[in-house]
Order: C-alpha cells, then structure tokens, then sequence
C-alpha cells in the first residue's frame, strides 16, 4: 500500500517538475520571441530613418558638386580674361565673390553615429555593416582633408589681405568708390598671390568633388542595400 503511495508521490512530482519545466521554456521562447519582434522592429526604424538621411545627403552632395563646377569654371574664365585683358582688377578682398563659394559639406547621417555609439550596428547583416563602416571612414577622412584644404585658402587669403590698406578696402576711408586695385602683371607679388589663391581654390574644388563622388557612391549602394532588407 504504501509502496503504491509512494509510487504515486513520486509520479506527481515528476509530472510537476516536468509542468513547470515546460512552463519555463515557453516563457523562455516567448521572451525570446518579444526581444526578437523588438530587434526586427528597431532595425527596421533605423533603416528607414538612414535611408531618409542619405536620400538628402545624396542631393546636397549632387547640388555642391554642381556648384564646384559653376565656380570652377567661372575662376578659369576669370583667369584667362584678365590675363588676356593686361588691366587692373579689384581685389575680392572677401572671402565669398562672384567667382567662387567656399562651401562644406556636412553628413546628416546621425543614426550612424547612433549606430557605433550605441553597439546597435550589430542589429545589421554584414554586407550593410562592411557598407556603413566605409561610409563613416569616407565621412571623417573627408573632414579632415577639407578642413586642411579650407585652412590653406584662407590662409593665402588673409596673405593677400595683408597686402592692402584694408580702411580703404572696407570702405572706411570716406572715400567715395574706394576700392583696392592689383596690377596683374606676371611679375607682380600681389598678383601672384592672388592667383596662388585661386590656384588653392582650385584644388579645393577638385579634392571635394573627388570625395563627394565616392561619399556618393556608398551612400546610394547603402541605399539600395538596406531597402532591399527593410521589409
């Protein structure tokens, strides 16, 4: 008799043990389901919201572009007239004119910075991980390399600046039509200056279209990359 109690004891025991067993791993596959349905959410968001960021990366990159080569072309225009013409010009004693802009590109591209901060870039496949981490090393040697480039310009600006008498320059003088003047012979310091500071201009120009072709070019294969895995 009591052997039959035991043997039922132990039966229901068992059977609890094994209850509460299978109890724990559905919750545990339910968990797992709630935190994976959560990743597949969060990814989804941020590919979208990259996929917004480079969209309008990709149209400020293409308007820059654009107006590198209008200036570009508007500086050796500017160059060949006035070496054609032997006159004197005004000097563009500031730093925006009608012949050149110095503009910068600056990356919206935030979620990847979001991204590496957060550890959350594994949430990605490889293939637009590998396309992401180019971008963002594209990205920051495209700073430094502007930053360079923009210091040299200004720096042969403010060279050629020290050249003139800037009261009259800015038109403090009292001067009617003041307005400072460089003889452009070939011969001539000032003018040589001015040229070298279109020459780096010039370079500027080049070096940021270069860049902004291969930002570019990541950003629309990132594109395509993550919309064909947003869904």
């Amino acid at each position: 008799m009591k052997k039959n109690k035991t043997g039922k004891y132990l039966k229901y025991a068992i059977g609890e043990i094994i209850l509460v067993v299978i109890g724990i791993l559905i919750a545990l596959q339910i968990n797992n389901w709630n935190e994976g349905r959560k990743k597949s959410s969060l990814t989804k968001t941020y590919r979208l919201k990259l996929i917004e960021e480079l969209d309008s990366d990709i149209k400020t990159l293409t308007l820059l572009d654009s107006m590198n080569l209008i200036y570009t072309s508007r500086i050796l225009n500017h160059i060949s007239n006035n070496d054609s013409t032997k006159q004197k010009i005004a000097l563009p004693i500031n730093q925006s004119h009608d012949n050149y802009v110095i503009a910068t590109f600056y990356s919206k591209t935030y979620s990847i910075n979001t991204l590496l901060n957060t550890g959350e870039l594994s949430l990605f496949q490889d293939s637009e991980k590998q396309l992401i981490i180019q971008l963002k090393e594209s990205l920051d040697r495209y700073r430094f390399y502007e930053t360079t480039e923009i210091e040299t310009v200004y720096s042969d600006f403010r060279s050629i600046k020290n050249e003139f008498d800037l009261i009259s320059a800015y038109g403090y003088s009292g001067k009617l039509g003041d307005q400072v003047m460089i003889n452009q012979e070939l011969n001539d310091v000032q003018y040589y200056k001015y040229r070298n500071f279109l020459a780096e201009i010039l370079k500027l120009y080049t070096m940021q279209s270069n860049i902004y072709t291969r930002i570019k070019t990541l950003s629309e294969e990132l594109v395509i990359k993550l919309k064909e895995t947003k869904g």
